[in-house]
């Protein structure tokens, strides 16, 4: 009796994105549903963006900070993406992630189960770090 094996590999694509709010104490002002977008970017072969809330994309969490992944184009098929919030420490090196000890663990303040975008999908974290101020 002979016996045979096999092996499956998933077909995983990763990247990041380093997204750096510069003048972040003028945008923690703006409402509760308005955002600031990030410039287009590439990452595992699609065209992405983020949407950055200051103070909450819904009504119902104004104290917090709403983040969240937006691709850019049309797809034939949904795209499959494990989605991670976090910061990075701009005064080291090679700009590792970084949580604050608030978190008090050292994993992504918001991190996703896998998600399928579809054209132009959107999405995110509605309550990804409370803000300390706003409107």
């Amino acid at each position: 009796m002979s016996s045979t094996t096999s092996k499956i590999f998933a077909d995983t694509a990763s990247g990041h994105h380093i997204l750096k709010i510069e003048g972040y104490s003028r945008t923690k002002f703006l409402s509760h549903g308005r955002s600031i977008k990030s410039p287009h970017f590439t990452a595992v072969g699609h065209r992405w963006s983020i949407e950055y809330y200051p103070s909450g994309k819904v009504q119902l969490y104004p104290a917090f900070i709403s983040l969240y992944l937006v691709l850019e184009e049309d797809v034939a098929s949904p795209v499959k993406a494990l989605v991670q919030f976090g910061f990075a420490a701009e005064e080291r090196r090679h700009r590792v992630p970084f949580f604050p000890k608030k978190s008090k663990a050292l994993a992504p303040l918001f991190k996703s189960g896998e998600l399928d975008f579809s054209s132009r999908g959107v999405k995110g974290c509605d309550k990804f770090i409370e803000s300390d101020g706003g409107a």
